[in-house]
């Protein structure tokens, strides 16, 4: 019974570190992810700003 029991708790350990490394490494990605949208957003806000400046400058302009 001995026996069994410790290797119910190896394979505990094992599947446990195993979802553990899982789960550790899907919120890399998600990091990773979210990083990379937010870098996309900054440079679609960026040329949202370029774009406002040169409407204004048009309107100066046509007035």
């Amino acid at each position: 019974m001995n026996r069994l029991e410790t290797t119910l708790d190896e394979n505990e350990e094992y599947i446990g570190s195993t979802v553990w490394k899982a789960l550790e490494e899907a919120f890399e990605r998600v990091d990773d992810e979210a990083d990379e949208i937010e870098s996309k957003l900054e440079e679609a806000q960026q040329r949202i700003d370029e774009l406002e400046s040169a409407l204004e400058a048009l309107k100066y302009a046509g007035s």
